[in-house]
């Protein structure tokens, strides 16, 4: 029987592009969980912080802060995302 190939947490309707791009050429993401203040999400390029916030209450808004803050950065840089 053939082996099943992992599925890519990227594709489909659950693709976030910037998040795809960052976690394949550009650097890590960290999210965490803070007890009992919310969440806490963090792009790090080359060991430096490209993007953190410390304010999501939940993993959904957590997920959507890190979104936004890529899209920004790669903004400034003048990369496209598509």
């Amino acid at each position: 029987m053939a082996k099943k190939k992992a599925p890519n947490p990227f594709t489909g309707r659950w693709r976030i592009v910037s998040m795809e791009q960052w976690d394949w050429g550009y650097g890590h993401i960290e999210i965490g969980d803070q007890e009992m203040f919310g969440f806490v999400v963090r792009a790090l390029y080359y060991w430096n912080l490209a993007f953190e916030d410390d304010k999501p209450d939940t993993l959904a808004e957590a997920m959507a802060a890190l979104e936004k803050g890529l899209k920004k950065w790669f903004d400034e840089q003048g990369i496209d995302l598509e």
